[in-house]
């Protein structure tokens, strides 16, 4: 591959941006902590598994896009990018509105009860993609790289000072929490941790930011730079450091995706910039490109490909046959009976994630590319 088509454009981001969303789909399959191997379920509180480093892998790729979109308008005028940008962030935070309450309905005992909107849930994945795009949008335009590395360095010791300072690292007295509580209430947050807590809470935007102009400065600099072979070299020891750096801060502050600790901020970066680095070499550098069309797929119509695997997710715990969810009358009755249990719900979702492929690989044949 020539030089100039190397900095035009690198087929590894569009790899990883495919991974990540077959990874997150897989991992949201996972039916619950006694059926699911652990690596493809959050850590408790503290710690870290594979599914913890998917959510900031997807803010780093949505960083990364940034880094080939942004020069576009770097002549233009404000009011046009703008508007361009708010309009992509409203639609980001309502489609994960509705993701987030999505069928905005319960059956019990057969009767279908309706949510009222004093128990919807505000916040959610998409919401703070769609809320980070946003500000960092603002930070590039006005504060350019020099503002967004200044921005990713400073705010993990900011961030982990108001944790240190207005509460403590537990689910029930952090800072994030009780940020949340007087903003929205306690009717509006995530209640899957027990308590009402939203690990996409507002305060956990500060380092979450982070990870996406991280994904902005990185490729940014492997496009603009003359040696991409050193360039990339660097990225990866970058990768290494960062990773090593996450895991002395544990030592302090601990690993936690649900309160984004700045240590786990780090260390998802670290990752990021290692991964990346590693598919650049093979890719892009050494040429080899069997195989990545599969997740190129993904990578094409990552958003709406990801609403609909939620939603359909969301379908098949709602619908219900003789008391019990269709996502369990599936599992037990073709997945359970074919393999142990661990073993049948990965498989249960990996064939979920090749169906949504299969929507995904017929919207690319047909050249539909669906723009959220």
């Amino acid at each position: 591959m020539g030089e100039n088509q190397l900095q035009n454009r690198y087929l590894a981001i569009d790899v990883m941006r495919g991974m990540t969303v077959a990874l997150m789909i897989v991992v949201n399959m996972s039916i619950s902590s006694q059926l699911s191997y652990a690596q493809l379920l959050h850590a408790t509180w503290f710690g870290f598994t594979l599914t913890d480093a998917i959510f900031p892998t997807f803010l780093f790729v949505v960083g990364s896009a940034m880094a080939f979109t942004m020069p576009r308008y770097e002549n233009n005028k404000n009011n046009g990018l703008f508007i361009k940008t708010l309009k992509r962030a409203f639609l980001i935070f309502l489609f994960g509105f509705i993701v987030s309450n999505f069928p905005f309905f319960h059956i019990k005992n057969g009767e279908i009860i309706f949510q009222d909107f004093d128990n919807l849930r505000f916040l959610g994945v998409l919401q703070r993609i769609g809320i980070c795009f946003a500000l960092a949008t603002l930070i590039i335009h006005f504060t350019g790289k020099k503002g967004a590395l200044i921005y990713s360095i400073l705010s993990l010791p900011i961030y982990w000072i108001l944790i240190a300072h207005f509460g403590d690292y537990s689910l029930e007295h952090n800072a994030a929490l009780k940020f949340d509580l007087v903003i929205f209430g306690a009717s509006h947050l995530y209640k899957g941790e027990g308590i009402p807590f939203d690990p996409e809470g507002l305060l956990g935007i500060i380092p979450s930011l982070a990870n996406l102009l991280s994904g902005y400065l990185v490729v940014s600099y492997l496009r603009n730079a003359s040696d991409k072979k050193s360039a990339n070299f660097k990225i990866i020891a970058l990768g290494i450091i960062l990773i090593i750096i996450g895991n002395i801060l544990a030592q302090f502050f601990p690993i936690s995706k649900k309160l984004w600790t700045s240590s786990y901020a780090c260390l998802t970066i670290g990752i990021d910039c290692l991964v990346l680095g590693i598919l650049v070499y093979f890719i892009d550098i050494c040429d080899l490109k069997k195989g990545t069309y599969y997740f190129e797929v993904f990578g094409k119509n990552t958003l709406f490909i990801y609403i609909f695997a939620e939603i359909l997710m969301a379908i098949l715990w709602t619908i219900q046959i003789n008391g019990t969810e269709l996502m369990m009358v599936i599992y037990n009755d073709i997945f359970a009976k074919i393999a142990p249990i661990k073993i049948a719900s990965f498989l249960f979702s990996l064939a979920f994630m090749q169906m949504c492929w299969f929507i995904a690989y017929w919207l690319d044949k047909k050249k539909i590319y669906i723009k959220i």
